[in-house]
């Protein structure tokens, strides 16, 4: 499989930093323009390392936007809290 682009963990992270509306811009345009432009890809790995560091502390609300951001796009993912 070859894509133009891989999307590290950084980059989903800064997706949803409200302390650096810079990093968070710049997160959005690429996770955006992946979807939409199907150019992109993560790993396994990427994924786990996400959901661990987005969910520690954060908001059911936000957790929520982020699969929005997914379902608009005609994306699905399939998280689950850890037992």
């Amino acid at each position: 499989m070859s894509v133009e682009n891989f999307l590290d963990t950084n980059v989903f992270v800064y997706l949803f930093d409200e302390t650096d509306d810079f990093k968070r811009g710049i997160a959005e345009r690429l996770v955006h323009g992946a979807l939409r432009n199907n150019t992109s890809c993560i790993s396994f790995q990427v994924a786990q390392e996400t959901k661990k560091g987005i969910t520690w502390d954060m908001p059911l609300a936000v957790f929520q936007q982020f699969h929005r951001m997914f379902d608009e796009q005609g994306r699905s993912i399939e998280a689950t809290p850890d037992a």
